[in-house]
């Protein structure tokens, strides 16, 4: 598209839509709907305005990196971007003459193998972790502002903020289910670090494995029932309260039952243990197969 014009889908699946025209503008009619198969369907700013008109936006991968003068308004849109390319489902890696008005968007990552949101420096309402896969990380690149990072999935998760970087955020709500962890990291198994900041207030998280990581910005940094893998500062870590196997010959699986308790011979039915849990079995733990 090179001329100011409605892009209207009608409910039918795009293909890739670049916008390429200076000084144009294209708002969304409708809802956005592209092909979600493995051709990796762009929309693709090159230089203009893209306006989603607070309409549903559904596509492979969004990408506006170069330095062409060029402007996306996100108003009130959900956009769920499906790549799971590590070129990033959001890729602003250069962001130079870029303005993103975010509105009060949500931009959701749900792809595999892998989720890279690379901001560009800028700043975003809500980024939502819709998809939780233990080998599919996500991984925000690029110092960013959000007012809310978010997930809405259930399951193990890593989140890499990348190294170096820092992410300022008004609120960070990323809460795995009861069962499960999430392990934040700079991406980096061995050095270096990066940064998560918020102004003021408590940030409060659970089941979380932390390496590498700053929690810094004035605000307070809990990590309940977590575990410190280390070269970690500005966190209060608490460590999760031990799980014991009362359960004789049973199968370890995601129902509590009475096969676990919070002391060695206790009383059963505590709840299952998660990835952040120490787990003993021993003498008062009955016939061991499990």
């Amino acid at each position: 598209i090179n001329a100011t014009a409605t892009l209207t889908t009608a409910s039918k699946s795009l293909g890739t839509v670049i916008i390429d025209g200076s000084g144009i503008t294209v708002p969304l009619g409708d809802a956005f709907n592209q092909a979600l198969i493995s051709g990796h369907y762009d929309i693709n700013l090159t230089q203009g305005t893209l306006d989603t008109a607070n309409y549903t936006v559904t596509a492979n991968r969004f990408i506006s990196s170069n330095t062409n003068t060029r402007t996306v308004n996100l108003g009130s849109s959900t956009v769920t971007l499906y790549s799971g390319s590590a070129t990033g489902a959001w890729n602003c890696t250069t962001a130079t003459n870029l303005t993103v008005n975010a509105g009060t968007s949500s931009i959701s990552l749900a792809g595999a193998p892998l989720k890279f949101f690379r901001g560009g420096g800028r700043t975003y309402y809500i980024l939502n972790n819709t998809r939780f896969i233990p080998s599919a990380p996500l991984t925000i690149r690029d110092s960013n502002t959000f007012n809310y990072i978010t997930c809405s999935a259930t399951g193990n998760h890593t989140l890499n903020i990348f190294q170096g970087s820092t992410q300022t955020v008004t609120n960070f709500t990323y809460t795995p289910s009861a069962d499960a962890s999430v392990i934040l990291t700079n991406g980096d198994t061995v050095t270096g670090t990066s940064s998560i900041s918020k102004s003021s207030g408590t940030v409060t998280v659970s089941r979380f494995i932390i390496k590498n990581m700053i929690g810094t910005g004035g605000a307070t940094w809990n990590a309940n029932d977590s575990v410190d893998l280390g070269n970690n500062t500005g966190w209060n870590f608490t460590a999760a309260p031990a799980r014991y196997w009362v359960g004789g010959t049973d199968t370890w699986d995601t129902t509590a039952g009475s096969k676990w308790a919070p002391s060695s011979g206790g009383a059963g039915g505590a709840s299952v243990p998660a990835a952040v849990t120490p787990v003993y079995f021993d003498n008062n733990s009955g016939a061991n197969t499990v």
